[in-house]
């Protein structure tokens, strides 16, 4: 399941990531829910309805609602219920982002390795990692580190753009190399891009906390965590390719691509 916002890109990279599972035995089917695109992301999703193995939900909503972390979560939460309200009964749910995150989607053998890892290891989820950086702070919390607030430091850094650029290079660009590691970790919440849940697991959890602005998935994950009393896996072998946008930059490269974001704003 996913959102996509102007993915016209990366959409066909996704279902032929989903043609691949199928031709390695797995069956699959997504749930996409589009939100104001203006680029042909809402052709592709009517094409891929029409053949099958995907459905295509509104999500237009979320355009009335100015927080982007609320808005996302209530999007999330959308999708959630359009699964509980259909007659699929799926083993596992698969929650992914299908914008620059899946330029590189992993391989269909990694993705099977992840669910043995998720049948047999013990644990609630299994996350994605990422190279050359293991990229998605905001939804990471283990027993000692937590980046909830996050955003309310990165906004306390943005005087200037110096001060800015220092904050993401001797803080944000560490933590990432802290956390990009050769081994399997065990955690309480982590996405990532992707992120496989048992469905009867998946049914516990909920995106939505009207009296917290943090990550969504940090929302979710510490809601299943407490419901099954147990941790999650991010799996070293289920790689995504780290999005351009959160690899480590010179001064320069940094100002031009905050000074692009802006103008699209």
């Amino acid at each position: 399941m996913s959102l996509a916002r102007d993915c016209a890109r990366t959409l066909p990279i996704f279902f032929d990531f989903m043609a691949s599972l199928r031709d390695s035995g797995m069956r699959c089917a997504a749930i996409i829910g589009e939100n104001g695109s203006r680029d042909a992301t809402k052709d592709l999703l009517r094409t891929a309805q029409a053949g099958g193995h995907v459905v295509a939900v509104s999500t237009d909503f979320m355009a009335q609602i100015p927080d982007r972390l609320q808005r996302m979560a209530v999007g999330r939460q959308h999708l959630k219920e359009q699964l509980e309200k259909s007659s699929w009964t799926p083993r596992f749910v698969c929650i992914v982002d299908l914008d620059n995150a899946f330029e590189q989607p992993p391989t269909p053998a990694s993705f099977s390795n992840a669910i043995a890892k998720l049948e047999h290891r013990g644990v609630f989820a299994v996350s994605a990692t990422s190279r050359p950086l293991y990229y998605d702070l905001l939804a990471f919390e283990d027993g000692s580190i937590s980046f909830e607030f996050l955003l309310d430091e990165i906004k306390s850094h943005q005087t200037n753009l110096f001060a800015y650029y220092r904050f993401f290079r001797d803080h944000i660009d560490e933590q990432r190399r802290l956390l990009t590691s050769p081994t399997d970790r065990q955690c309480t919440s982590a996405f990532n891009g992707l992120c496989l849940y048992p469905n009867e697991t998946y049914a516990l959890g909920s995106y939505i906390d009207a009296a917290s602005r943090r990550c969504e998935h940090l929302t979710f994950n510490r809601r299943v965590a407490a419901a099954t009393g147990l941790q999650m896996l991010i799996d070293r072998e289920l790689v995504l390719k780290t999005p351009s946008d959160h690899n480590e930059e010179a001064f320069v490269p940094f100002v031009i691509r905050r000074l692009r974001k802006r103008l699209r704003l």
